[in-house]
C-alpha cells in the first residue's frame, strides 16, 4: 500500500437534482449525468486537474495551485453553458490542506471541507475556503466575494467562504451565482396537500384528535395565502402538490401519540417528521402546538429556510406566534393596506408577548419600509417609531441577526451608510444561512448603489431555500434592470406574478422591463395592473423612497413608468 502526504487544493463537484431527475425519468437522468460529467471532467483535466474519482453524480479532483483550481472550476462551469447543458447544473467547493494519498485515492480534512462547501453552494456556483483565496498569486484575474463564515456539517471550526463572481476584475457575470432558469423554477409558490390524518386504532380519542388536528392545521396554513398554497385531498386536482402532509395518531389508555410527516411529491422523500407524546390527563393543547410546529416545519422546508425556526423560538405563546405569522404574510403583499394590517397584527402579537423579539423587528421594518416606499405620512416620525422598536429589541438581544438587519436599514435612512454596512455585515456573519438575512443584504446593496453585489446576494438567498420569497424575486428583477438586463427581469417578474398575482412590486418591475424591450402594449397592461392593486400609486411617491442611489438611474425608471401610463 503506497502512502504519501502532501498539501493540495481539492475540488469537489456535485450535480444538482440528479436523484430527482432519475426518479422522474431514469434514462434521461442518467444520460444527462454522463454527458455533463464528461464535459465537466474534461475541462478540469485541461486546466491542470487530476481526477481522483467520479462516483455517480460526484467528482473529486486535486490541483497543485490555487489559481489552477479556480481557473479549472470556471472552465468546467463554462463548458456546461457552452454545450447548452444548463439543465445539468453542478455545485463546486474548493479547499486547501494536507491530504493522504493511498493507492491513487486521497483522504483528509481538505477533502471533507471541499465536499461540505459545495453542499452550501447554489446551482452553478463556485465556493472556496479563505485559505484557497489567500494563495492566489498577485494580480490574479479571478474575482471573489466573501459570503461570511459557515458552520459546516461535521467540521468542528467555522470556515470563511468566498464565492467566484467573475473571471475578470472589470466584468460582472451571474454564471457562477446560480442560473436564472433554476431561480425561476423556485419562484413558484409551494402547494401543500393535507391528507386525512389516520387514527391507528378505533378509540374515540384518536378519531377526535385526527379530525380536529387536521382542521386546525388547515386553518392556520390557509391564512398564509401569500406564502403557501394549501389544499385538501379533494382540491388537489386544481394543481399538482409539491408536498404532502400526513399524520398517524394512536391512543393507548391515557397516552396519545401523534406522528406527522411532510413528504416531497417529486421523489417521495420525507423532509420532516416528528413524534409527539401526550398524557390526556394533563392539559391538552396538541392542536395549537402541532399546528405551530408543522407550520414552522413547512416554512423551514419551503419558504424562508431557518428563519422560520428563529421566529418560532421568539415566543412561547402559540397565539402570539400565529398572529405574527399572519402579519408577516400581510406585509409580503407589498400594498399600503397590507402594511397597515401587518402593523395591527404585530401590535397584537406584542400585546400578547411584549418580549417577542421578531415581532418587534418586523414592526420596526414596517415603519422603515413605509419611508422607503413613500407611504409614510411623516418620515421623521416613522423613523423615530422604528428606532424605539429597535431599542426594545436590542435590549432583548442586540446580537440577533434580525435586530442587526433592522439596525442596518435604520442607520441607512438616518444617512449613516457606513454604520448601515457594518450592521449588515454583522447580521450576515451571524446568520449567513438565512435566506431572509442574505436577502436583506441584497436590498441594502441596492440602496447603496452596488447592483451586481445585490444580484449576487439575492441569488445566494434563493439557493438557501427550496422556494424563493416574492420580495427577493421582485428585488432581483429591479436589480437586473439597474444593470441593463431587461429580459432577465421580465422572465423573473412573469414567474412571480404567475404565483403571486397580487404582488405590486413585481408588476412594477415588469412594466419597466417591458418598456425597455419596446413591448409597449404589454407594458401598458402591466402598468394598469399596478394601478388596480394600488390606486394611489404615483411615480413621485415611488421615487421619494430613493430605491436607487444613482439619480440618472432613478430618473430613467421614472420615465419608463410614466411612458407606460403610471401617474407622475
Amino acid at each position: 500500500m503506497a502512502e504519501t502526504r502532501k498539501k493540495l487544493f481539492i475540488l469537489a463537484g456535485d450535480m444538482v437534482g440528479y436523484s430527482e431527475s432519475v426518479f422522474r425519468n431514469p434514462e434521461t437522468g442518467v444520460r444527462n449525468l454522463v454527458t455533463s460529467r464528461n464535459a465537466f471532467v474534461k475541462a478540469l483535466k485541461a486546466n491542470g486537474g487530476r481526477i481522483v474519482s467520479t462516483p455517480g453524480d460526484f467528482v473529486l479532483a486535486a490541483f497543485e495551485s490555487a489559481s489552477d483550481a479556480a481557473v479549472a472550476s470556471i472552465a468546467a462551469q463554462s463548458a456546461l453553458l457552452e454545450n447548452r447543458l444548463q439543465d445539468s447544473r453542478w455545485r463546486v467547493g474548493i479547499a486547501f490542506g494536507e491530504v493522504f494519498e493511498i493507492d491513487g485515492d486521497i483522504y483528509g480534512h481538505a477533502v471533507n471541507v471541499a465536499s461540505r462547501i459545495q453542499g452550501v453552494a447554489a446551482p452553478g456556483q463556485i465556493l472556496m475556503s479563505d485559505d484557497v483565496v489567500r494563495r492566489f498569486p498577485d494580480g490574479f484575474s479571478v474575482v471573489t466575494e466573501s459570503i461570511g463564515s459557515k458552520r459546516l456539517k461535521n467540521i468542528s471550526e467555522s470556515v470563511h467562504v468566498y464565492c467566484v463572481v467573475s473571471s475578470k476584475p472589470d466584468e460582472y457575470s451571474s454564471d457562477f451565482v446560480g442560473d436564472i432558469q433554476q431561480y425561476r423554477e423556485n419562484i413558484v409558490k409551494p402547494i401543500v396537500e393535507i391528507q386525512p390524518f389516520e387514527p391507528q386504532d378505533d378509540s374515540q380519542s384518536a378519531r377526535f384528535v385526527a379530525s380536529s388536528l387536521q382542521d386546525e392545521i388547515h386553518l392556520v396554513l390557509a391564512r398564509l395565502t401569500n406564502s403557501i398554497s394549501v389544499r385538501d385531498t379533494t382540491a388537489v386536482a386544481r394543481g399538482k402538490p409539491h408536498y404532502v402532509l400526513r399524520s398517524s395518531i394512536s391512543a393507548r389508555g391515557q397516552h396519545l401519540r401523534i406522528m406527522p410527516r411532510l413528504i416531497s411529491v417529486s421523489d417521495g422523500a420525507t423532509i420532516w417528521a416528528e413524534r409527539y407524546d401526550y398524557d390526556l390527563r394533563d392539559s391538552f393543547d396538541a392542536q395549537d402546538q402541532i399546528a405551530s410546529e408543522v407550520v414552522s416545519a413547512l416554512q423551514l422546508a419551503l419558504t424562508d429556510g431557518e428563519q422560520a425556526q428563529i421566529w418560532k423560538r421568539g415566543t412561547r405563546s402559540g397565539l402570539a406566534w400565529e398572529t405574527f405569522q399572519r402579519g408577516h404574510d400581510e406585509e409580503r403583499r407589498y400594498t399600503r393596506e397590507g402594511h397597515r394590517r401587518a402593523k395591527e397584527f404585530y401590535s397584537s402579537a406584542l400585546a400578547m408577548d411584549p418580549t417577542y423579539l421578531c415581532a418587534l423587528v418586523a414592526f420596526g421594518f414596517c415603519y422603515l419600509d413605509e419611508v422607503r416606499l413613500g407611504w409614510a405620512e411623516n418620515d421623521e416620525k416613522a423613523i423615530h417609531e422604528a428606532e424605539l422598536l429597535y431599542e426594545r429589541a436590542s435590549r432583548i438581544d442586540a446580537g440577533h441577526s434580525d435586530v442587526l438587519a433592522l439596525l442596518a436599514f435604520l442607520r441607512f435612512l438616518q444617512r449613516k451608510p457606513q454604520e448601515a454596512q457594518r450592521a449588515m455585515d454583522d447580521a450576515v456573519a451571524v446568520a449567513g444561512h438565512s435566506p431572509e438575512i442574505v436577502g436583506y443584504q441584497g436590498a441594502l446593496m441596492d440602496l447603496l448603489g452596488n447592483y451586481p453585489a445585490a444580484i449576487r446576494a439575492y441569488n445566494r438567498a434563493a439557493s438557501l431555500s427550496h422556494h424563493v420569497s416574492p420580495w427577493i424575486s421582485a428585488n432581483l428583477a429591479l436589480s437586473n434592470l439597474a444593470v441593463g438586463r431587461a429580459k432577465e427581469a421580465e422572465l423573473i417578474c412573469r414567474e412571480v406574478v404567475a404565483s403571486h398575482p397580487g404582488y405590486v412590486r413585481a408588476w412594477l418591475a415588469l412594466t419597466v422591463a417591458l418598456m425597455r424591450q419596446d413591448k409597449v402594449s404589454e407594458a401598458l397592461r402591466a402598468a394598469s395592473r399596478v394601478l388596480d392593486l394600488d390606486p394611489k400609486f404615483t411615480v413621485t411617491e415611488w421615487s421619494h423612497g430613493r430605491p436607487f442611489a444613482d439619480e440618472a438611474l432613478l430618473a430613467a425608471f421614472a420615465r419608463d413608468m410614466e411612458k407606460a401610463g403610471l401617474p407622475s
